[in-house]
């Protein structure tokens, strides 16, 4: 694309990342929408989910580039947060926002160009 530095993925962050709490049980379901062709310089590898409950250490998953939602398992009634990031084979592009959950309540919440909601 146009003004992008070598390698340079894209200056914004991945769009509409939700989160969904599926069950009491902490079944719960990242969603996101796939980044724009015009915003990749190169070819998109995938997307990193990165996800931290509890005060524990972040947690990284890798997804593919034609996949647009992860479903995890976690700790009912742990605080969690989570944002994702678009990749490519020489940088990692901007994060997502980050956003706050707990893990088996009920609300919903927007915030800028994403959407959080947990049913």
């Amino acid at each position: 694309a146009p003004g992008y530095a070598d390698g340079q993925l894209h200056d914004v962050g991945v769009p509409n990342v939700r989160v969904k709490v599926l069950d009491d049980r902490g079944t719960v379901e990242f969603t996101w929408d796939p980044l724009p062709d015009d915003l990749v310089n190169g070819i998109l590898q995938g997307y990193k989910v990165t996800y931290s409950c509890g005060g524990r250490k972040p947690t990284v998953i890798l997804v593919g580039p034609r996949q647009n939602s992860k479903q995890m398992q976690l700790q009912p009634g742990d605080n969690c947060s989570v944002s994702v990031t678009a990749y490519n084979d020489l940088a990692d592009g901007v994060p997502s926002t980050t956003h706050q959950f707990t893990v088996g309540k009920s609300y919903h919440h927007t915030v800028g160009w994403s959407i959080f909601h947990c049913l």
